[in-house]
């Protein structure tokens, strides 16, 4: 079995916003051409999925539906389990705004300490 991750196109957001779980949706302009350059390769190289999963939101849902789209693949299943991480007070903030003891403490220890306000899941 072959698991292929792939990251969204760049969001269409401030350049230094956090956006984590915030639904912002990709920069529309190279959408269809990614996904279609994705799936010629994989076609080339013999890759056919059986399923395709997906964060819910919809920087991610668009590249997922384009691709099965562009490729004849299986309709993504939109799974909340792999959606972004949820930054709490930062979401929607420049990073630059967010308090440095705040970043610090979580960089230090990312296992254990979220950003404030963040919700579970």
């Amino acid at each position: 079995m072959k698991l292929l991750l792939i990251r969204h196109p760049k969001p269409d957001v401030a350049e230094g916003t956090c956006y984590g779980r915030t639904d912002v949706p990709a920069q529309a302009a190279h959408l269809e051409e990614i996904a279609a350059a994705l799936g010629q390769r994989w076609r080339n190289a013999g890759t056919t999925p059986h399923r395709v999963f997906c964060s819910p939101l919809v920087r991610c849902a668009a590249l997922a539906r384009a691709l099965t789209r562009n490729a004849d693949w299986p309709e993504p299943t939109l799974d909340p389990r792999i959606a972004e991480m949820h930054f709490g007070h930062w979401e929607g903030r420049p990073w630059s705004e967010i308090p440095a003891h705040e970043m610090q403490a979580w960089r230090a220890d990312i296992g254990r300490v979220a950003p404030p306000g963040r919700v579970a899941g």
